[in-house]
């Protein structure tokens, strides 16, 4: 939680923390970085619930790929990618994400393999980054390079499509003995 004052003086505090552990099942790491993404949304609802008083939310990822997910409005994704950037649109506002680089990344302390000593000598995990403690203007930036989702995206949908001229039509139909089968293909295609 950062607070500012009316002097300007910035607080940041520590609220609450949560990682999970990899899943077993190999799983890509954009994928990992959405339903971090999604927990950062629920646990956001949730302390706006218990904590009345908040003026805005900001959420902070290290994955730009997540951004272009979050940010797009024409791509349709596959099931699990769209999915999960429902919810996190149904729980929170697309210009409340923000990017902060990896090394700036306190969630990675929890994620990452650090030993105790380490993890106990960074105060970050418990104050926050460092910018947090600036005024918003000096925040990250998300990286310019960060466009729109391509097609190449293995997270876009594809679409297939057949055309079938009206001369072609009763010859792909005469292939069937039944109506019934006719009217599945078709419901199919």
């Amino acid at each position: 939680m950062r607070q500012v004052n009316d002097t300007q003086e910035i607080h940041c505090a520590f609220l609450m923390g949560k990682s999970r552990l990899t899943p077993l099942k190999a799983i890509i790491i954009p994928s990992l970085e959405l339903m971090a993404a999604v927990l950062s949304a629920k646990l956001g609802m949730m302390l706006r619930e218990e904590l009345e008083s908040l003026d805005k939310e900001t959420y902070w990822i290290e994955s730009t790929t997540v951004i272009k997910y979050i940010n797009n409005n024409k791509a349709h994704f596959q099931t699990y990618v769209a999915n999960r950037v429902q919810v996190i649109r149904d729980l929170t506002e697309v210009n409340q994400w923000k990017y902060v680089d990896t090394k700036e990344n306190p969630a990675d302390d929890a994620s990452h393999a650090m030993e105790i000593h380490n993890f106990l000598e960074q105060p970050r995990w418990i104050t926050g980054p460092e910018f947090l403690w600036k005024p918003g203007i000096e925040w990250p930036e998300c990286p310019r390079t960060v466009k729109e989702v391509g097609d190449h995206d293995l997270a876009i949908k594809t679409t297939h499509s057949t055309i079938i001229e009206q001369n072609d039509l009763l010859k792909h139909l005469e292939y069937f003995s039944q109506w019934s089968r006719v009217k599945k293909v078709v419901a199919w295609l």
